[in-house]
């Protein structure tokens, strides 16, 4: 069993793409990026991903949801930012008087807060995919359900291996991520000590 999982992970190479605006770092002096970065590269090893390489790391939000140290110490660690800028939409509303509107200020009724970040990160995972450039292991940060369908995509073809970290549902629970070989607790990745064993494995994939 062992031998036939070290096949399915022959390849070390690892995207991480996390979503800032549901699943941020939560950085202490205690608890660096870089450690938190190291823990998540450890978490990965437990599936025979033993050798992991130089990670693609991209990171998509509203950078301004860090001070600027923070923002510094995430790109330093490398990861690729693709920040969502302040939406500005043609008003449509009744007697509005501008001729846009700033979405981020004035929330629009039409428009889920925070989409234009999954988007984004979307994008950008399928674009790579496309391209050949996109690493067989891609670790998925976030809570939001808009990623499933592209995770979906990327585990049909088979070149694959979708790992996912996410926060607890409001009720305390942590269902395993569709088409995710192993599900983690975000909020337990960012915590100083031993690494964090996957919580869910999909015996299914």
């Amino acid at each position: 069993m062992a031998q036939a999982q070290a096949r399915r992970f022959g390849n070390d190479e690892v995207a991480v793409f996390q979503d800032s605006e549901n699943c941020p770092f939560s950085i202490t002096k205690k608890m660096t990026v870089g450690d938190i970065l190291a823990n998540i590269l450890s978490n990965l090893r437990p599936a025979n991903i033993q050798r992991l390489c130089a990670p693609m790391l991209v990171y998509s939000g509203n950078k301004h949801i860090y001070r600027k140290a923070e923002h510094d110490s995430i790109k330093e660690q490398g990861f690729r930012f693709l920040e969502a800028s302040l939406r500005r939409r043609p008003c449509a509303r009744k007697y509005c008087r501008n001729i846009e509107q700033p979405g981020e200020v004035e929330p629009d009724l039409y428009e889920r807060s925070f989409n234009v970040v999954d988007s984004l990160l979307i994008e950008e995972m399928l674009g790579e995919a496309l391209l050949g450039n996109l690493p067989p292991n891609v670790l998925l940060i976030s809570t939001d359900q808009d990623f499933h369908l592209a995770t979906q995509s990327l585990h049909a073809t088979k070149r694959y291996n979708i790992f996912v970290a996410r926060k607890r549902n409001t009720d305390g629970s942590l269902p395993a991520a569709p088409s995710a070989y192993g599900t983690w607790e975000w909020a337990r990745m960012q915590k100083p000590g031993a690494p964090v064993q996957v919580v869910i494995r999909n015996k299914n994939i």
